[in-house]
């Protein structure tokens, strides 16, 4: 099974974003049969975007699994449906730090769409950047999606 994560800009993302984590998601999954999970933090912005995309890809293609990793910050995370979806595993709340780790943990690759696209002195209050730096030391594969849409491995 393949396991993608993926963190991003509470202010959500531009198209070119969106559309590149799409054919990312789907360019890895071309030709895998077995089952894919979807890791994300359910926050608003970027999670709810990747959220639309796991949709997407779970409704016409893919045998998807949503895993979401929700945190305490009750006024960040978007609001969950009455009735999960059978297709969703719902992951027990935890502060944003240790969810991210955990995500970067458990996944194969990490995909992040940051806000800012160079990496801040001080990570505090910065979760993509932390979870960034997190995966980086843990040689967790990952790639940062710039708003313009390129995509790169490096942190500067």
């Amino acid at each position: 099974m393949k396991k993608f994560g993926t963190s991003g800009s509470r202010f959500g993302t531009t198209p070119k974003q969106r559309v590149k984590y799409f054919g990312l998601i789907c360019d890895r999954m071309d030709g895998y049969d077995d089952p894919v999970e979807l890791h994300d933090g359910n926050c608003v912005g970027w999670d709810d975007e990747a959220r639309a995309v796991a949709e997407i890809l779970h409704e016409t293609f893919y045998n998807i699994r949503r895993i979401v990793h929700p945190c305490n910050l009750v006024n960040q995370q978007i609001e969950l449906p009455d009735v999960i979806p059978d297709w969703w595993e719902i992951r027990p709340v935890k502060d944003p730090l240790s969810r991210n780790h955990d995500m970067a943990l458990e996944c194969d690759e990490m995909f992040f769409s940051p806000a800012n696209p160079v990496k801040p002195s001080n990570l505090r209050g910065q979760g993509t950047w932390t979870t960034i730096m997190y995966a980086h030391n843990l040689r967790t594969p990952y790639l940062i999606i710039d708003r313009d849409g390129d995509t790169r491995k490096t942190l500067e």
